[in-house]
């Protein structure tokens, strides 16, 4: 295999810019989506009950955005390491796919699986449910600003070839080339 091109989003962007772009996509995205439910939802009151099961499902979305993503390589049948760390007070360390190899298809349905499976789900159960569209807007804006990294991997891979392999390492992914047999 040739190495066509090794892609390190912290080395190439910067991890605050990428966490500033993160924010910023979140509010713009809660901020557009705000205007028109609290017009359909008229005058409610957001349930203040709902408020400590929202804190527990914002600390543990970095964890099902994760097994999501882990859910969808299972589906595929690739078989993943999954390292799990706590760092000091922070949240969970994000789960690594070392050594998983993914077809451009196959990278792309993974890439594309968190949005689909949550946030998408956030956005629908939130023009429904009048007690508690703030808290699962807020949820899906969260998410959708999480999944920005997804977002800039999966443009690198719509540009890459047909026959381009994906081999994701502990900080990025390479994006490998079969050499043609003469």
């Amino acid at each position: 295999m040739n190495c066509l091109k090794t892609i390190y989003l912290t080395r190439e962007f910067g991890k605050v810019r990428l966490q500033f772009i993160a924010l910023f996509i979140s509010l713009l995205v809660f901020i557009i989506s705000y205007v028109p439910l609290s017009f359909v939802h008229g005058a409610y009151q957001n349930s203040e009950k709902a408020i400590f099961p929202f804190i527990i499902a914002i600390i543990s979305m970095p964890i099902l955005h994760s097994l999501v993503m882990v859910l969808s390589l299972s589906i595929l049948k690739k078989s993943t390491k999954i390292p799990f760390k706590l760092t000091g007070l922070k949240f969970p360390a994000w789960f690594c796919f070392k050594g998983v190899q993914l077809t451009k298809p196959e990278a792309i349905v993974t890439g594309m699986m968190p949005t689909i499976i949550l946030t998408l789900p956030g956005f629908l159960i939130s023009s429904q449910l009048a007690d508690y569209y703030l808290y699962t807007l807020l949820w899906s804006s969260i998410h959708l600003g999480m999944t920005v990294t997804n977002f800039i991997y999966l443009f690198y891979i719509f540009k890459a070839p047909k026959e381009v392999y994906i081999h994701h390492l502990s900080e990025g992914f390479e994006l490998l080339l079969k050499q043609k047999e003469y």
